[in-house]
Formats: C-alpha cells, sequence, structure tokens
C-alpha cells in the first residue's frame, strides 16, 4: 500500500478546489435513480468519510459508479462539483492501492 500523503479533505482540496466540509449532508444531491441503485454510498456519506478521513471514502461501489455519471446530473445544492471530487477519490485510491483489482 502507497504511503499516506495526508488527510482527505485536504487531497480533495489542492486538486479540486472543493471544500468537501462545504456539504451539509442534506441528502438533496440530484442523481439519477439508476446510478443511485448501484451505489453503496450516498455522496453524502462518501463526503463525511472524506471529512473524517475515513478510508471507506476510498474503498467504496459510489466513486466508481460516478465515473460513468454525466457531470451535469451530479448536483449538489452547495455546489460542491461531485464529479470532480468523485474523480479524485479515485485516484486516490489507485495511488494507496485500494481501487478494485489493485493498484
Amino acid at each position: 500500500m502507497a504511503s499516506r500523503r495526508g488527510p482527505l479533505v485536504y487531497i480533495v482540496l489542492a486538486a479540486t478546489g472543493q471544500d468537501v466540509r462545504r456539504c451539509r449532508q442534506c441528502d438533496c444531491c440530484v442523481l439519477d435513480d439508476d446510478l443511485v441503485a448501484r451505489m453503496d454510498l450516498l455522496p453524502s456519506e462518501v463526503m463525511q468519510a472524506v471529512r473524517q478521513d475515513d478510508e471507506r471514502a476510498l474503498t467504496n461501489r459510489t466513486i466508481w459508479v460516478c465515473a460513468d455519471a454525466d457531470p451535469d446530473g451530479m448536483i449538489c445544492p452547495e455546489g460542491l462539483d461531485l464529479h470532480a471530487i468523485m474523480a479524485v477519490l479515485r485516484e486516490e485510491a489507485r495511488r494507496r492501492g485500494l481501487a478494485p483489482g489493485g493498484p
């Protein structure tokens, strides 16, 4: 496993300019129903895991499901770019050897 590069909240912030601490966990994200059906965590739960620097932010199915999503179909009421955040989490999962199928 790759060494840790720092807290996830700062990795996301540095890569995207998105501060996941703005997520209020309102569960009001606008998402396609088919997309949600394939997720194991809601985006708000992924954001909570990022804020807590919890490895679940990198080991869930949701970040990989979102790779197939239309960026315009993932809308956060707080204005967070969910598509960009999920992309950073996928890359970090790869770096740490946590991606499905290994590094």
